[in-house]
């Protein structure tokens, strides 16, 4: 029973950040400009900016397809972030750190960070989706937390009563206001502008698979990430590595 969405977004310092970007052409040129943007070179959080570019990771049989545009053309906007300034780190705590401090403007991360953030920067926290692109809005991965009812449970009725009550309209304004959960009902809206942020993300975000599949991506699409970013290998060459390496590992 799903109740609330963790995709990823641009957290900015409104100290260093006057108008947040909202299309990958105005960070680029902001980064350039010496605005500064740490990223974390990590699978999930990478993830978004393939929507922005076209790309799709599987079709409706899970066999992979980011081969077929869009995954390296967003590799390549990464490649052009970092050329301009931008700090592409695969270690989380040096990437996220110096946002914490106040001293970069710019950090992708979840909403999971926000209680953290809010301590950091206080007022001067901000946070938008992640740019859109030529090919339409980011697409970050959207981790979905909700509520599993075990089929061997003697009480099945009685777990799935309690699941939407604690997913019906009043319990996830409840979350919404007081945990800061990021509500996946389109009932539900967010008081807290952060947050609300944190919902428009995720209105575009691609839900996590629960596949078999899906586990084969992880691997073969963070090492791509990190030898595209070091040279090692080209956008397309990494994104072609990957794609095989997941098709082969799932049998497609």
């Amino acid at each position: 029973m799903p109740e609330s969405a963790k995709g990823v977004a641009l957290d900015y310092n409104k100290s260093l950040v006057e108008t947040p970007p909202t299309a990958t052409g105005e960070l680029l040129q902001m980064v350039a400009d010496g605005t500064t943007l740490n990223l974390f070179l990590g699978a999930y959080h990478m993830f978004g900016f393939t929507g922005s570019y076209g790309g799709r990771l599987i079709d409706s049989d899970g066999v992979c397809i980011a081969d077929q545009g869009g995954w390296a053309e967003a590799m390549q906007y990464i490649l052009d972030l970092k050329a301009a300034g931008a700090v592409v780190e695969p270690d989380y705590g040096k990437a996220e750190g110096p946002f914490r401090q106040g001293q970069v403007a710019m950090f992708v991360n979840g909403p999971w960070a926000l209680a953290d953030y809010k301590k950091d920067l206080g007022e001067n926290l901000g946070v938008v989706p992640i740019p859109a692109g030529p090919n339409g809005p980011a697409n970050p991965l959207n981790g979905i937390d909700g509520f599993y009812i075990n089929p061997n449970s003697e009480n099945i009725l009685s777990a799935v009563e309690l699941a939407l009550f604690l997913t019906n309209k009043e319990s996830s304004q409840v979350y919404t206001d007081s945990a800061g959960h990021v509500p996946i009902r389109s009932d539900v809206a967010a008081a807290d502008p952060l947050v609300a942020a944190f919902a428009e993300a995720s209105a575009t975000g691609f839900p996590r698979p629960q596949s078999v599949e899906f586990a084969g991506f992880w691997g073969p699409f963070g090492d791509a990430w990190t030898k595209v970013t070091e040279g090692a290998l080209s956008p397309e060459e990494g994104v072609t590595e990957a794609c095989t390496a997941m098709n082969t590992a799932n049998g497609k």
